[in-house]
């Protein structure tokens, strides 16, 4: 997403976001008489009621996620847009505005630190050959249909959850999917992930899995191609490379297909592990240590979960162990939550994902076992201790190995995959 100062001041010049229906008064001749054009922000009983002009477009306001989701993929188009229309409804659509705004200025100084010294591409292709000689990502593609999946991460809930995921372990067959992070200290509680997720790319990730226990056979190592290839190589098990839509394009003469052999993206690793879920088509998701926030406020002991920091250089561990610049946000338990600027980014950016996949299969469900975590809309809050399976049948393999992994393996031969 590319945005400029000529973008927005020809936006200002030629565009209209506005709210509601026209009314008499509302001086929209005067905006199309110098060849502007509007987009109509409108609820969904009100569009047979419009009437539409060449180059007018209209926006359903069916939710404030759905919207979000709209001016966050479309943000070129309206970046520096006038808002007319009813103030109420104009007032909304700004701050949906802000938080977009927020979240693309947030991507764009995190894309320019993380692409610095074009790591992400000297990363990707030392890490071309796991592509070969790994997992196909197509292969895994519903292989998770009919189970839960949890989504085991980093956040300072996680410390009292860890005996009731023992028992979604040990007694339901669930999908786990781990972050890297997380997985020295799920194989010391006994909680053997299915798939462990790993993003970062920086080299002093490489020292994640040190001292941590082997994993077991079926477990498979997850990672886009960006990662720090000391963490593929330091995996003694099995690996899937989640290859993105862009790379699949660009590969697309060697057989490569957008959607089949690609899978969406995102900002944190929660986000490639919600796509993960969603690729192995499991319903419903569960988040287990997803806080974006800190429960306990400024007297919180550690920033995340305990035994979920790896023997990274001490200056990592000394600015993970901070906490981040304050900002108040809403609980899941109703009460305000101290988190920071770039968790809500987080939030808001699962938020549209959740979203997107609700709109996409309206029966599925996700849950957070987190209960003074941030709240997001489209994720529900439940205790831990009531979950009992849900949309999942009874366990029918061995405990600690799940069906998607074991499926996604099942013909990969001495390492080698093929289709």
């Amino acid at each position: 997403m590319t945005i400029n100062a000529s973008t927005m001041i020809e936006n200002s010049k030629q565009l209209l976001l506005f709210c509601g229906l026209p009314k008499q008064g509302d001086n929209i001749a005067a905006f199309r008489k110098d060849g502007g054009s509007v987009i109509y922000f409108i609820q969904p009983d009100q569009k047979d009621e419009l009437v539409f002009r060449p180059g007018d477009r209209a926006i359903l306001w069916e939710s404030d996620e759905k919207v979000k989701r709209w001016l966050h993929e479309n943000a070129p188009q309206w970046i520096g847009a006038q808002i007319g229309g009813d103030e109420g409804i104009a007032q909304q659509l700004a701050q949906l505005l802000g938080q977009i705004v927020d979240l693309h200025n947030f991507d764009q100084s995190s894309l320019e630190f993380l692409t610095k010294d074009a790591m992400p591409t000297r990363n990707a292709l030392r890490n071309f050959r796991y592509l070969e000689d790994g997992i196909p990502l197509k292969r895994a593609k519903g292989m998770g249909k009919g189970h839960a999946a949890i989504l085991m991460m980093a956040g300072p809930s996680l410390d009292a959850q860890w005996g009731e995921l023992r028992r979604l372990r040990c007694v339901d067959q669930h999908v786990f999917i781990c972050a890297g992070r997380t997985y020295r200290k799920a194989m010391q509680e006994q909680v053997p992930p299915d798939f462990v997720i790993e993003v970062e790319q920086f080299p002093w990730d490489d020292k994640i899995f040190t001292f941590a226990a082997p994993p077991p056979d079926h477990a498979i190592l997850c990672a886009p191609l960006t990662t720090c290839p000391g963490v593929l190589r330091a995996w003694p098990g099995k690996r899937m490379i989640l290859t993105d839509h862009n790379t699949a394009k660009l590969f697309e003469s060697e057989g490569f297909k957008v959607g089949e052999d690609s899978i969406d993206g995102g900002n944190s690793i929660l986000h490639h592990a919600f796509n993960l879920s969603l690729w192995l088509g499991c319903n419903p998701i569960l988040f287990a240590g997803v806080d974006l926030g800190y429960p306990q406020g400024e007297t919180q002991p550690e920033t995340h979960a305990s035994g979920t920091f790896p023997p990274w250089p001490n200056e990592i561990l000394t600015c993970e162990r901070n906490l981040q610049d304050p900002l108040t946000v809403e609980g899941n338990d109703g009460q305000p939550l101290r988190s920071s600027p770039g968790y809500k980014n987080f939030a808001l950016f699962c938020e549209m994902q959740v979203q997107k996949a609700k709109s996409a299969d309206p029966d599925l469900r996700v849950f957070t076992f987190s209960p003074r975590g941030q709240k997001m809309s489209g994720v529900d809050s439940i205790p831990i201790h009531t979950w009992r399976n849900g949309l999942c049948s009874p366990a029918s393999s061995s405990p600690g190995s799940s069906p998607a992994a074991s499926q996604a393996d099942s013909s990969a031969a001495s390492g080698s995959a093929t289709c």
